[in-house]
């Protein structure tokens, strides 16, 4: 995120007939191969022209929306970019770590800073209703979730937000900051379509995280498999290199640990692509080929990307054939890339990274499928803040959560 695989941000990201369809704050890469699409895939959907991207700008405290509108490759073109929603007017947002989109032009966005317009932290929906491009028009912006918790309290920290198989919504609470509430999964579904979740049953626990005992998860990104398994990056202690992605079961019942910073380090030191991550940043689901794609730092700074996929059904990633580095920083691919702040699968085998450090979007397609990103071309910046205020466009801060919305009718 999770974008995510939120990752945005990031969750499943499915084809839309016009603003029918989900996609969610946090989702992750391609095929078998790491990039050619496979057998059952989604052919017609996930192409470039097909994307609303959300992202919000946690420097300036805003959300930006992104579109290809003449479908030449990137989204720096006149009207492209444009400030969704910010502080301005009505409710505010003022740091979003989880963004699920709704359509092209409705976005769900947690906030976990109280601020002028919000006392709580909370759940904001957007809806553009009159489409001239942002939410600022009178009841453009709600509560979808206003914080009650079901045993009493309030919301303090919500850090990620995903759209599950199930057509709900699940948040992650992290008390790392707190001690008000337990760290939890929680299943938020609209029942009777009133635009909020704020009714009786439309909120419930999904997973207690400090079940899981000492030392308690911090889970700071989320996303979900197709038979309902969800991956969660736990960032424990990451000073530790204790670091790791763990399984919470289908019904909630039990999380157990996938793989840890050990384990990366243990099944690639003897390739040429040694992972030993100080910290995991984000998870996304690849639904075509059943993989689990998560971005690391490594110890010596340089990030990557992993391909997991459990193919003796042991629970966990134990076996050399079961890892695969599709993509690291030292290719040297992705101009002026930083870092990874969220990572999202397209359903065409293409990855998109935002980079908060540079200001930028990438999108990484393997063109010569030969199974990953490193090769020359196959980084693609399709938004940089260097290069916006040429172009006429908004100027973001560091780039945070992202969600994304594919509609196939374009």
């Amino acid at each position: 995120m999770r974008v995510f695989v939120t990752v945005v941000a990031v969750s499943l990201l499915a084809c839309g007939a016009s603003d029918s369809g989900q996609s969610g704050a946090d989702s992750g890469p391609g095929s078998a191969d790491g990039g050619a699409l496979a057998d059952g895939g989604c052919a017609d959907c996930g192409q470039l022209a097909d994307l609303t991207l959300f992202v919000f700008d946690q420097s300036n405290k805003q959300i930006l929306r992104f579109e290809d509108g003449n479908r030449d490759g990137d989204m720096m073109d006149s009207k492209e970019v444009s400030v969704f929603f910010n502080n301005d007017a009505g409710l505010g947002i003022y740091n979003s770590q989880g963004m699920v989109a709704l359509g092209s032009r409705t976005l769900l966005a947690t906030d976990n800073l109280a601020g002028a317009n919000n006392d709580d932290s909370n759940v904001i929906r957007l809806d553009d209703s009159n489409a001239d491009g942002d939410a600022f028009d009178d009841g453009e912006a709600s509560y979808w979730f206003t914080g009650v918790l079901p045993a009493g309290g309030a919301l303090t920290f919500p850090v990620s937000l995903t759209a599950g198989p199930d057509g709900a919504v699940y948040l992650v609470q992290n008390e790392y900051y707190n001690t008000e509430q337990p760290d939890m999964v929680y299943r938020l579904e609209d029942l009777n379509g009133d635009d909020d979740v704020d009714d009786e049953g439309e909120l419930s626990e999904f997973f207690d995280i400090t079940s899981r005992g000492e030392p308690i998860p911090q889970v700071f990104d989320l996303d979900f498999a197709a038979d309902g398994s969800s991956y969660a990056v736990d960032i424990r202690t990451p000073e530790e290199n204790t670091a790791s992605v763990d399984r919470i079961s289908p019904d909630g019942s039990i999380m157990t640990e996938f793989i840890d910073a050990v384990g990366f380090f243990t099944l690639t030191q003897d390739t040429d692509k040694l992972v030993f991550p100080g910290n995991v940043e984000s998870v996304a689901y690849d639904a075509v080929n059943d993989e689990l794609i998560v971005s690391t730092i490594d110890l010596r700074s340089i990030k990557h990307l992993v391909a997991l996929k459990d193919l003796d059904e042991s629970g966990a990633i134990d076996q050399p054939g079961e890892l695969r580095v599709i993509w690291d920083s030292e290719a040297g691919n992705a101009e002026g890339f930083l870092s990874i702040r969220d990572l999202h699968w397209i359903p065409d085998g293409s990855l998109l990274l935002t980079d908060s450090g540079a200001g930028q979007i990438f999108r990484l397609v393997d063109e010569n499928q030969d199974g990953d990103f490193n090769d020359p071309g196959e980084a693609i910046s399709l938004y940089d803040r260097d290069k916006a205020a040429d172009a006429g466009l908004p100027v973001s801060g560091n780039l945070f959560t992202t969600a994304v919305w594919i509609d196939s009718t374009r």
